[in-house]
C-alpha cells in the first residue's frame, strides 16, 4: 500500500515546462556499475538534442519490485522525461540489467527505448565495486562481494535483455575502447541514438569519478577464481558482440588468442 502511495518513485519528477511533453524515455542506460557510465552519461546530455533527468540514476524499478506493475506505475515513470519536440530524454541506472524483474518492466514502460550498455573488464569492475563499498561504508560485506560478482555476469544480463528487446535496440560499449578512442565511440553512440553525430564536447576525454582512493587488494587466489568463473560469460559476450575486443581486458586477453 505504501508503494502505491509513492508512485512518484525516488523523487518527485519535475513538472513539464511550456512547450514540453512527457512520455516513455527514448534511451535508457542499463549497465554496468563502475564502468564509466557517469562519464558517458554526462557526455550524452551535453549534446543539444539529448536531455537527462535531475539525477542520472532513477532506480525506478528497484523501488516498485513488490507492486503489480500496472498502467499507473508506467505512467508515473514517464513523468520523469519532459522534453521538447526533437529532443531525446532518458536516464542511466546501471543495475537495471542486474535485477531480473527489470527488463520486462522496462519493456512494458518503454518498448522502443534504445538501451545503452557500458562494460569493463569484469575483474577490474569487481575490484572497483569493492573499493567503492569500502570507502563509502567503511566495510565490504561479503554479501556485497557476491552482488559485485553478479554485476560482472554480462552475457547473462544481456541475454535477459534480449528476451524483451531486439538486438538492434541495444548498444554494447566497452569502457576500455571508450578510453582509447572517446571521440570515435561517442560518435558511434550518437549514431545509435539517431542524433547529430558531428557534435563533440570539449571535455570528451575528461573522465569523471576516476579512482581517487587506493583500490582494495584482491588476493591472487580470488583473482584467479574470478577469472575462471567469468570466462564462460566473457566468451559468450565476445561471440555475440563482435565489437568486444578482449585484448583490452587484461584478465581475459588470453581468450582473444584462443
Amino acid at each position: 500500500m505504501r508503494l502505491r502511495q509513492e508512485l512518484a518513485g525516488p523523487f518527485e519528477p519535475p513538472p513539464p515546462l511550456d512547450g514540453q511533453f512527457i512520455g516513455p524515455p527514448d534511451y535508457v542506460g542499463v549497465a554496468a556499475e563502475k564502468s564509466g557510465t557517469t562519464w558517458w552519461y554526462r557526455l550524452l546530455v551535453s549534446h543539444p538534442e539529448i536531455v537527462g533527468v535531475p539525477r542520472k540514476e532513477l532506480h525506478y524499478f528497484q523501488h516498485h519490485w513488490d507492486a503489480d506493475f500496472d498502467a499507473q506505475l508506467i505512467a508515473a515513470y514517464h513523468r520523469y522525461f519532459p522534453r521538447t519536440e526533437g529532443q531525446l530524454a532518458g536516464e542511466w541506472t546501471p543495475r537495471y540489467a542486474v535485477d531480473p524483474w527489470t527488463p520486462g518492466r522496462l519493456a512494458a514502460s518503454a518498448p522502443n527505448a534504445r538501451l545503452l550498455v557500458m562494460l569493463r573488464d569484469p575483474v577490474d569492475r569487481f575490484r572497483s565495486g569493492a573499493t567503492h563499498e569500502l570507502h563509502r561504508f567503511g566495510i565490504v560485506q561479503t554479501r556485497m562481494l557476491v552482488e559485485n560478482f553478479e554485476r560482472g555476469r554480462y552475457a547473462s544480463q544481456i541475454n535477459r535483455l534480449l528476451q524483451y528487446f531486439p538486438e538492434e535496440q541495444i548498444l554494447v560499449l566497452q569502457f576500455e575502447a571508450c578510453l582509447r578512442d572517446p571521440a570515435g565511440e561517442y560518435r558511434r553512440t550518437l549514431q545509435f541514438l539517431g542524433v547529430d553525430p558531428g557534435y563533440s564536447p570539449e571535455n570528451i576525454g575528461d573522465r569523471v569519478h576516476g579512482a581517487k582512493v587506493p583500490h582494495v587488494n584482491v588476493p591472487a587466489d580470488l583473482r584467479l577464481q574470478l577469472v575462471r568463473d567469468y570466462e564462460d560469460e566473457v566468451r559468450m559476450l565476445a561471440d555475440r558482440w563482435e565489437n568486444i575486443d578482449l585484448s583490452l581486458w587484461p584478465h581475459f586477453e588470453h581468450l582473444s588468442r584462443s
